[in-house]
């Protein structure tokens, strides 16, 4: 690894150096905070990460849209809370947005030759590594898109957990555009059915539950007037999992916490910090010691 000469400033805050990986095998996280720079993959993978110590968990904040007419790439959404957190903390950004320039969402899903999930995943795992934590001492967070990613990666660390808000749960159901522009940048231009039918486990989360993925222990945050997400995401989960029997069915409260709201203001947009810390009471201890 190697720092650029260059330095950045994602918040416009403060400067962070950003330290170039040469490949995976290579990437190993400093103390303090920097972006990192992951080369040698068939997608790039940008993350910012703050290490503050070995005893400390982690939480992986994921990406939700990104306006890409306003801001540049990478973008690290959420850089501001990050002085809010005890915890260690990785910022996600999303490599898929690199494909094209008019791509606002990219759910993590790569391309159809090059899925980004499992190499995100290899990262986190060698983060964990690296401070010295079990599975279940780390958390993904996101809204929308990164609600979806968050899910997604949680269902393949066992032991993790999920704190998602808005998410989607099957992206091939999102009623909001920029699926179509991504099946034509990423896929091949293949319809949503035949992404359904090759890919299924990749643009649904409920479906790679059906393959064999693990239900994550999850602070589930919805807002039942974000009508689409309640609709098409959050009840077509919520039947799978009853339907999934013994172990993934736990809607009492020990593994799947739903924690509804009204809000005719933000609708889809996430809640905001105060709220987020609040739950976080809740969530913390599953990830403590």
């Amino acid at each position: 690894m190697r720092a650029d000469a260059a330095r950045s400033e994602p918040d416009a805050t403060r400067e962070i150096p950003t330290i170039l990986v040469e490949g995976m095998p290579e990437f190993r996280l400093r103390p303090g905070e920097h972006r990192y720079r992951i080369e040698g993959e068939a997608l790039p993978i940008d993350v910012y990460a703050r290490l503050v110590g070995p005893d400390r968990p982690l939480i992986v904040f994921g990406q939700g849209m990104v306006k890409r007419s306003e801001v540049s790439l990478p973008r690290f959404q959420r850089l501001d809370w990050v002085r809010h957190f005890p915890e260690n903390v990785m910022i996600l950004s999303d490599p898929t947005l690199g494909l094209d320039p008019g791509l606002g969402l990219g759910w993590l899903l790569g391309t159809a030759e090059h899925p980004v999930l499992p190499r995100i995943l290899e990262l986190v795992e060698r983060a964990r590594d690296g401070i010295g934590l079990s599975n279940r001492q780390v958390l993904f967070f996101g809204s929308s898109a990164g609600g979806f990613g968050s899910l997604m990666l949680a269902s393949r660390l066992e032991g993790s957990s999920a704190f998602v808000n808005n998410p989607q749960t099957d992206v091939l159901q999102f009623r909001r555009g920029g699926v179509a522009h991504l099946l034509r940048v990423a896929f091949g231009g293949i319809a949503p059915a035949e992404a359904a039918e090759r890919f299924g486990a990749r643009f649904s989360f409920i479906e790679a539950l059906r393959q064999g993925a693990t239900m994550p222990r999850t602070y589930y945050l919805q807002n039942t007037l974000d009508a689409d997400h309640y609709e098409d995401q959050l009840l077509p989960l919520l039947s799978a999992l009853r339907g999934l029997g013994p172990g993934n069915d736990d809607l009492g409260g020990r593994r799947f916490v739903l924690d509804l709201y009204a809000d005719e203001r933000k609708l889809h947009n996430p809640v905001g910090l105060q709220r987020v810390l609040s739950c976080m009471d809740v969530v913390r201890p599953w990830i403590s010691g």
